[in-house]
């Protein structure tokens, strides 16, 4: 039996579950509505619990994407200020020669 969602209207679930041998288990029809709004709270909640679980898992993997963009970005910004400290250094040198060891160390 396919499973019937939270949001179903009584006559969408009959269609479902007409000929399941479990709708004949409770006689009276008031019987029957009410075990199916009993069934609709329940799969409600468990409905909520699986589409808090995804989000969760969605976090997650945008959190670790996250991270390693931003590690990425910081070795990029470090590769970079290095390579401009480094051009700087030789430009000085070309355009004031040699510069004394005690200057250029960073």
């Amino acid at each position: 039996m396919q499973e019937v969602p939270s949001t179903a209207s009584w006559e969408q679930a009959m269609k479902q579950i007409i000929n399941d041998p479990r709708y004949g288990a409770l006689k009276h029809l008031n019987e029957k509505k009410q075990a199916f709004n009993a069934y609709k709270i329940q799969r409600a909640k468990e409905e909520k619990v699986c589409v808090m679980d995804w989000i969760s898992y969605l976090y997650d993997v945008a959190l670790n994407e996250l991270k390693d963009v931003m590690q990425m970005l910081l070795s990029y910004y470090i590769s970079m200020h290095l390579l401009i400290a480094e051009q700087t250094v030789h430009c000085m040198i070309r355009q004031y020669g040699n510069i004394p060891v005690s200057l250029v160390s960073v």
